[in-house]
């Protein structure tokens, strides 16, 4: 399937859709309470951010829209709070350290969801380094997809140390070999290689960098950590890991965060 433009048709918001946007969303250091965790099974899952309406997590699960789901979330003192949930939109975003795809879904509580919202002193600062997490830079930045008849423009997204999403005017096709040229500066640009993975009408294509030098795998891991420390820092890699599971009856999905000590590696890492 390649890539095809967005359609200008101009569809109406269903109602529970409108009325989410009425519930404030709250990013990771607002619930501080849900904490870095360590996975007891399943997927793992990140949160982007809650509220009362719905969830937003990115997760190694290709969750189906449509599915039924349970949120479980586990505070430090074993308190739990559990809502019923269904699968709004899943989409593919990026590829992972281990080359695994990372979708990102959003989920709505039709019955609501109340979050006890306390700010904790004990939030890290935004200041301090986190070396064991991933980087991954949205973008969008300039590159270029060259071919034998020469380049093309390519924008590109999502970005980490194994892969990225690409856009082009053409597309590319599943299980293709791609170089892709990314330019980072007037002066700086890297030449990175992989393959196509996955092709998504949204996001363009999913390629899994291969065969990189290890001068050109450090430089594009300084590019990484240079664009990471002029963003907003995103706490979501502190806060928001947890597991995706199915239930024993196999009739729904189980998104759990169990609550634990802020030290530790990161398991999506």
């Amino acid at each position: 399937m390649q890539p095809t433009s967005p359609s200008k048709t101009v569809v109406p918001l269903p109602a529970w859709r409108a009325e989410r946007r009425v519930a404030r969303r709250l990013q990771p250091h607002e619930v501080p309470w849900i904490r870095h965790v360590r996975p007891l099974a399943g997927d793992t899952a990140r949160l982007v951010n809650i509220s009362s309406g719905g969830i937003l997590l990115e997760t190694t699960a290709r969750l189906q829209p449509g599915r039924r789901s349970t949120i479980l979330i586990v505070d430090a003192e074993n308190r739990s709070i559990q809502a019923e949930a269904e699968v709004v939109r899943t989409e593919l975003v990026s590829v992972g350290p281990n080359g695994e795809l990372v979708y990102q879904s959003a989920l709505r509580f039709p019955e609501g969801l109340e979050l006890p919202v306390q700010i904790d002193s004990d939030v890290p600062s935004v200041a301090e380094p986190l070396p064991h997490f991933v980087s991954r830079i949205a973008g969008p930045l300039s590159g270029e997809w060259l071919t034998a008849e020469g380049a093309r423009s390519a924008t590109l997204s999502n970005l980490t140390q194994t892969g990225c999403c690409v856009r082009t005017d053409e597309g590319l096709g599943l299980d293709q070999f791609a170089m892709i040229r990314v330019q980072f500066g007037p002066d700086r640009a890297l030449l990175l290689s992989g393959t196509v993975v996955a092709v998504d009408e949204e996001v363009g294509c999913l390629l899994r960098f291969e065969d990189l030098s290890a001068s050109t795998a450090a430089a594009l891991k300084a590019e990484l950590l240079t664009l990471a420390a002029q963003a907003p820092r995103d706490l979501t890699a502190v806060f928001g890991v947890g597991t995706v599971r199915e239930s024993e009856s196999g009739d729904r999905v189980v998104v759990e965060w169990q609550a634990s000590g802020r030290e530790g590696s990161d398991p999506a890492a």
